[in-house]
């Protein structure tokens, strides 16, 4: 920033005048900032007693990184001593300012509709590819407000945070219906989503989803993967998922498939968190939360917490069939199902599971509802050749909305309570591996 001013001074009748003056630009705004003062020295002598008047010009360079915004100055022009001076003044002054403006390659911003940017906060890319390209690895996109229109795929390739948090309203990432492609492809590690809303209104084929974390390998899965805050919402698989350590923390997932699942998980390993979470599903949603791999080679271990979600109108709420490779814990605990016109049992376990792998399944403090006579909020299916030991499966304190007489003629099913197993299940399995605790009829 360059400044000048012009300083005018008449003296008095004397031998000598001194003038000091400070030049002051300070940048204002809440955190104020005194950029730096330049002292002008004004000193005279002469032979005998004089008046005179003088025009001075100084000029002043200062340098400036604020942070990214809109910024205001003020330049400060104090006499700070004056002797024999008798008039003073200041009759202009300008401030000229250069700006050159960086993007952080660690926080890019991307605007939908903006063009020729560099991915500053001031000049943002139009894209959010443009953005998912500039950012380096593990850093910050920001998605400014706006719809995002994808033709065909949003992949990431890199670990990064998609971040809609900027927003004065939550960002839409719109996929084109004309293909069938998945929407959101996620195929690196330590990836964040945060505070979007996408939406894949495609046709359902065999596996596409808005989201998809593709199978890396079988020994290396993508690892460290969150989505939270977000609307998920399409006419697909909300998600199709092979992943290590993956979170999903307050989202709504919008379910407007036809005939298929909600989040269906191929193969987890570590710690799936599903939290906090709303599923609203329609006429022919079928299960909210799938674990649910097509062949043997995809397998299961690790802690799976399915707690404090809210689920509508989904056939099933956890659908557990699923390979064991480890030890491997299921907790579904604090949530609140309602199936409303979808007939279907909650919670299903399958002979799939080996159940010596198995070191803790919790059903607990659940509200359930149902309107189906013949589905049970916990229910052993069969289809495998594994059962649960005795008291296994533990139901503690939940809250069931039944009607009175639970299950079809081909289960056998808890005379209080909605629990029960089909009478397919492997030789050996009963009522035993439920140890029912604490639970409510209304």
């Amino acid at each position: 920033m360059d400044s000048t001013f012009r300083l005018f001074f008449i003296t008095s009748n004397s031998t000598a005048h001194t003038l000091d003056v400070s030049y002051i630009l300070r940048r204002l705004g809440t955190l104020p900032t005194l950029l730096t003062s330049a002292p002008i020295n004004r000193v005279r002598q002469f032979s005998t007693a004089t008046t005179t008047s003088d025009t001075y010009f100084p000029n002043i360079t200062w340098l400036d990184s604020p942070p990214p915004g809109i910024h205001n100055y003020r330049i400060e022009i104090m006499a700070t001593a004056s002797v024999n001076i008798t008039t003073l003044q200041v009759t202009n002054r300008a401030l000229n300012a250069v700006a050159q403006i960086t993007s952080d390659p660690f926080n890019i911003y991307v605007r939908a509709g903006s063009f020729g940017g560099n991915g500053s906060l001031e000049a943002p890319f139009g894209t959010i590819e443009e953005g998912i390209t500039a950012v380096a690895q593990g850093g910050t996109v920001y998605v400014l407000e706006g719809i995002y229109n994808i033709a065909t795929q949003l992949i990431i390739s890199k670990s990064l945070s998609l971040n809609g948090t900027l927003a004065a309203s939550t960002p839409q990432i719109v996929f084109d219906p004309s293909t069938n492609l998945n929407g959101l492809v996620i195929q690196a590690d330590q990836v964040m989503i945060d505070s979007l809303h996408i939406i894949s209104n495609r046709a359902v084929t065999g596996d596409n989803a808005v989201f998809r974390v593709p199978l890396r390998t079988l020994a290396q899965l993508y690892n460290n993967i969150t989505i939270r805050n977000s609307i998920i919402e399409g006419t697909t698989r909300s998600g199709y998922i092979w992943a290590e350590n993956m979170t999903l923390d307050n989202n709504e997932f919008i379910h407007n498939a036809v005939n298929t699942q909600g989040l269906r998980f191929q193969m987890v390993r570590g710690t799936t968190n599903i939290l906090n979470n709303t599923f609203r599903g329609g006429s022919t949603s079928i299960g909210a939360i799938v674990f649910e791999p097509n062949i043997a080679s995809y397998t299961v271990s690790g802690i799976i917490n399915v707690t404090g979600n809210t689920m509508t109108r989904f056939t099933q709420f956890v659908n557990f069939f699923c390979i064991i490779e480890g030890p491997t814990s299921l907790i579904i605990q604090n949530n609140s199902v309602d199936h409303e016109d979808r007939s279907g049992s909650s919670i299903i376990l399958f002979a799939r599971v080996n159940y010596a792998l198995m070191n803790n399944i919790l059903i607990q403090n659940n509200s359930i509802v149902n309107i189906f006579p013949t589905r049970l909020a916990v229910y052993f299916a069969g289809g495998g050749t594994f059962i649960p030991s005795a008291n296994q499966i533990k139901v503690y304190t939940n809250t069931f909305n039944f009607p009175n007489g639970y299950g079809s003629p081909t289960d056998t099913v808890d005379p209080v309570f909605p629990v029960g197993y089909s009478n397919a299940s492997p030789p050996g399995m009963s009522l035993g591996a439920f140890d029912l605790q604490g639970n409510v009829n209304v």
